[in-house]
């Protein structure tokens, strides 16, 4: 919020204010961190996104699909979209978000982590159709967390149906599976 209101010259009230308002609103949402006993240096300030990928798309200067496939952010704009995927299928079921990220001052992040009691779901998003098999970021927190308390590690990809590999689940976009 200090970021925006100096680039912005106004308070970081009003920019606070501002931001509650948009996500009443449903325009954005504030995904908090997790930071349950896993580790001591991580960050803790929330991950503002858009809810709609394809208003934040628009708001970011990409006309065309095919501008915003061959650009660098198309990653973040996939993740947006998950997000965004998780949050109407919680809405759909009645159900708040329970649903947080991690990112540790090492570099080491997860996009999103559903907690069920002691035990976690991780969530990571990937653009690539193909992911690489050694997902450094689901061993960081299953050692920080302990290897009983993961009840799953998925990596979300554009690619419709669901994929085994022997360390996670590869899924699509729209069905996932993985928060039921």
């Amino acid at each position: 919020m200090n970021s925006f209101s100096s680039d912005l010259g106004i308070s970081p009230n009003t920019v606070k204010s501002w931001l509650s308002v948009l996500e009443a609103s449903g325009i954005i949402f504030l995904l908090e961190p997790y930071f349950n006993n896993l580790g001591k240096r991580i960050v803790k300030t929330p991950k503002l996104y858009f809810t709609d990928s394809g208003l934040a798309a628009y708001l970011a200067g990409f006309r065309s699909h095919k501008e915003l496939a061959t650009s660098q952010l198309m990653g973040a704009f996939f993740e947006t979209f998950v997000l965004g995927q998780i949050i109407r299928k919680y809405a759909n079921n009645c159900k708040k978000p329970n649903l947080y990220f991690f990112r540790d001052h090492h570099g080491n992040e997860i996009d999103f982590i559903i907690p069920l009691g002691h035990q976690l779901k991780l969530l990571e998003c990937k653009w690539a159709e193909s992911p690489k098999k050694d997902m450094q970021p689901f061993k960081f927190i299953e050692q920080a967390a302990g290897s009983d308390n993961i009840i799953s590690k998925s990596i979300i990809t554009p690619v419709r149906g669901l994929r085994r590999t022997d360390n996670y689940f590869i899924e699509d976009c729209v069905d996932l599976k993985s928060i039921d």
